[in-house]
């Protein structure tokens, strides 16, 4: 489910999309009642969006994750495209000015910090640290390696396996809760 935020006010003025933080909760709690494993993302560094949406979006996952062994979040920065109410949003609001040619968008992929035209520096570096947390489960607690790796086995290969992935999965929690 591509949740983009846990903001309600993000979620009605900026992206438009018509649910409600209640029924993300409502939902989610169904899916981990029945065991269903299921991939959740949120974008950061969305127009508008300020450091209380982020916490918000925050709040929502450390709900949505607490005793869920049936998730797996994704957190990962806006990337405006073409023909989006969101990249014409930019352009007008925001002095954004996307690839003219074929070539510029080659370039576009990945999307770097310096082309965030509609937020501080220090917003958009926090984002893009936030992003940086994934592709590891930061957002749960793990006592154990074999309580990290029997996540890994159940979440369907979502997550990287190895003592490792584990060791990165405790310092992102850590960054993440503080």
């Amino acid at each position: 489910f591509a949740l983009e935020s846990g903001s309600q006010r993000v979620l009605d003025e900026v992206i438009k999309k018509d649910i409600k933080v209640d029924q993300i909760y409502a939902t989610i709690d169904a899916l981990k009642r029945n065991r269903i494993v299921h991939r959740i993302t949120f974008i950061t560094c969305l127009p508008g969006e300020t450091r209380a949406d982020l916490e918000e979006t925050f709040t929502v996952i450390d709900r949505i994750s607490d005793s869920n062994r049936h998730l797996v979040v994704g957190i990962f920065n806006l990337l405006p495209l073409p023909k989006t109410s969101i990249m014409e949003l930019l352009q007008k609001d925001y002095n954004f000015t996307p690839p003219q040619t074929m070539e510029g968008w080659i370039d576009y992929f990945p999307f770097k910090q310096e082309r965030v035209t509609w937020h501080t520096k220090e917003h958009t570096a926090l984002c893009f640290a936030v992003a940086s947390m994934c592709p590891v489960p930061f957002y749960l607690e793990f006592d154990s390696y074999g309580g990290y790796q029997s996540y890994v086995k159940d979440c369907s290969g979502a997550c990287p396996s190895g003592y490792l992935a584990y060791l990165v999965t405790r310092i992102q929690r850590l960054r993440y809760k503080n």
